[in-house]
């Protein structure tokens, strides 16, 4: 896995390498007398189409040849990893060397007392997201107070949150973050000190975005409630946070399908999907709390009042994603070991769905060009899990996106300009490297937005420069959709909405095209999906969402958020998807444009 990714360090490189330079290169070659170029170029044919691709492809080849022993590095790490994939056989990972003797310290980690050499040290034990945060922290932005626990308790988790040790630890960690948030968390008799909730976060050296768990407002009880109620004066809030903690933990701690919440809570709202402010009364949420409440104790389900049960049951559920299916399936499909483990991060709740606050997820950098510009979502009154889960329809960040609605840009530049400057300080802050942020905003009394950091890391990007279709399939009557296109560019091939890998495998192997997933939202559990298909198109969702995050890690062609899009199911139970008033069924040919978000009927041809 280290070699791994090392050359996944090599790799990115290459292509910022490339993406920085490819575009002046083009523009000198254009304007260079073809009889002046040297012999090498003249020998592409600069009347071909593809010539000037392929001229600064080479140029930028040679750049990196010139670079000593980088090829060498490239090759011998290759060598490497063939050579112990030979050698490595199964069952032996657990005999591996153990890094805790040679770094472990502690069980858990406040996260403002480590510095930024000891988060490089101890990334491993603590996970990339605390690395980064630690690393953000030292150079001073604003992060909320955290505290981490070590993934290589991990493997023997069950035994470990059911000792005296662990207690103790999490007494301890709290009391930490009680001092300083100066909150309480449970109330326990604290005068009039405002509740502290906390949300438990998973966070493990190898990246796998949005596969394992988390839940939010972790020490939500009645008591609690009426406290929040108190100091917030807000029974929106109170009552949407008591909401979203009852289904993360009912869905990370019991097991639940989030289904089953979904359903109690359409039958109240009258609403799917979103639950806003002006769609949904606070009595509305008050009374979906009151069912997801009775409908767990029918199942003979109950949340403990105690919120230091609570946040040991859900350090153990979040330690446990680790093993969960869809994150086994994720480690085979990407090649990852399952001896890292995952970190759990308790860290202080950011009130994101309150009134005048909200979430943005974006990239330092638009990812068609890598230039210093922030491009992704946002949304008021909602917490960064809403955005990235592709359930609500977001607002661009930039007008210069190309999506539906004002961008934040243009209906709030303060704040805009605000996340540009955090953007700034934080890609200084981690080298100079494109990252990939998550904040939570909010509005204090005097009405001033400040934003909170929950986590960073960097950009990925990726090789290659993507083609489009030819003019004759971009008509208007061609055009069946619009979404937003996220990775990617031109792509033919037939619709599926398979959930087995082996259905996709077999329509492959019977069509002989590219396959194109539909799915009115990405789920997690599609991740399994990914190696089979070459495209993905979602309903719902944003930039960076899980379709978003998932087609770039694994390189497909993705357009999201296409509100034209409906996937639905007919009187037999087979899904169907209707795109503008065209109707797709399973292994009809459709065509999709990564880069412009375009949807089209039939099979186009690609521009020459």
């Amino acid at each position: 896995d280290l070699l791994r990714i090392w050359q996944r360090e090599l790799t990115w490189m290459v292509e910022l390498f490339s993406r920085t330079f490819h575009g002046p290169l083009a523009k000198v070659l254009s304007a260079f007398p073809q009889e002046d170029l040297p012999d090498h170029l003249k020998g592409l044919g600069a009347s071909r189409g593809d010539f000037m691709d392929a001229a600064t492809d080479g140029i930028i080849r040679d750049m990196l040849n010139s670079i000593a022993g980088f090829l060498e590095l490239d090759r011998l790490l290759i060598n490497m990893v063939i050579a112990l994939r030979r050698r490595l056989l199964p069952g032996t990972e657990d005999e591996m060397i153990s890094l805790e003797e040679r770094v472990r310290k502690a069980d858990c980690y406040m996260l403002d007392t480590l510095t930024h050499g000891d988060a490089m040290f101890l990334a491993p034990l603590i996970g990339g997201k605390a690395k980064n945060l630690v690393y953000l922290l030292t150079g001073g932005l604003p992060v909320p107070p955290g505290v981490v626990f070590s993934a290589d308790l991990n493997a023997r988790y069950e035994e470990y949150t059911g000792s005296r040790a662990f207690d103790k630890a999490m007494r301890d960690a709290v009391r930490a973050l009680e001092e300083r948030t100066g909150n309480a968390y449970g109330c326990r008799g604290e005068g009039q000190k405002k509740p502290l909730f906390l949300s438990v976060r998973s966070g493990s050296y190898i990246s796998m975005p949005g596969i394992l768990s988390s839940v939010l407002y972790c020490g939500m009880n009645d008591l609690t409630l009426k406290t929040f109620l108190e100091s917030e004066g807000d029974a929106w809030l109170a009552w949407d946070s008591f909401r979203r903690f009852i289904e993360d933990y009912g869905t990370v701690v019991f097991g639940l399908e989030i289904d089953f919440f979904k359903e109690i809570a359409e039958k109240v709202s009258k609403q799917k999907g979103e639950f806003r402010r002006d769609w949904i009364t606070s009595a509305d949420m008050e009374e979906i709390v009151r069912r997801y409440r009775t409908a767990l104790q029918d199942r003979g389900l109950c949340i403990p009042d105690d919120v230091f049960m609570q946040l040991k049951e859900c350090v153990r559920a979040v330690y446990g994603s680790w093993y969960a299916e869809k994150a086994r399936q994720f480690r085979q499909a990407m090649g990852i070991s399952e001896y890292w483990g995952t970190s759990v991060t308790l860290m202080e709740m950011v009130y994101g769905n309150a009134k005048g606050s909200g979430a943005s997820v974006f990239f330092t950098r638009r990812p068609d060009t890598f230039e210093r510009e922030i491009h992704g979502d946002t949304m008021e009154e909602v917490t960064g899990v809403d955005l990235v889960s592709g359930r609500y329809v977001s607002r661009p960040l930039s007008k210069k996106q190309l999506q539906n609605g004002k961008s934040l840009e243009e209906t709030d530049p303060a704040l805009f300009e605000l996340h540009n400057k955090t953007a700034a300080r934080i890609e200084d802050e981690m080298g100079g490297l494109p990252q990939e942020v998550e904040i939570t905003y909010t509005k204090d009394a005097k009405g001033n937005k400040t934003l909170r950091v929950l986590q960073t890391r960097r950009m990925e990007s990726h090789r290659g420069f993507t083609k489009g279709f030819a003019d004759i399939c971009r008509i208007p009557a061609k055009v069946i959709g619009h979404g937003t296109g996220v990775h990617g560019g031109a792509l033919s091939g037939i619709v599926t909405f398979a959930t087995s890998l082996e259905q996709i495998e077999k329509l492959k192997e019977l069509r002989g095209m590219p396959v194109i997933l539909l799915r009115n939202t990405a789920s997690t559990d599609d991740a399994s999906l990914m190696t089979g298909i070459d495209g993905i198109i979602t309903a719902a969702g944003g930039v960076a969402s899980h379709a978003s995050l998932l087609a770039q890690k694994f390189g497909l062609t993705a357009v999201v958020g296409c509100p034209d899009m409906e996937v639905k199911l007919n009187e037999k139970g087979e899904n169907y998807a209707l795109i503008g008033r065209h109707m797709t069924t399973e292994g009809m040919a459709i065509s999709m444009d990564g880069s412009t978000g375009l949807i089209y009927s039939g099979v186009c041809a690609q521009s020459e």
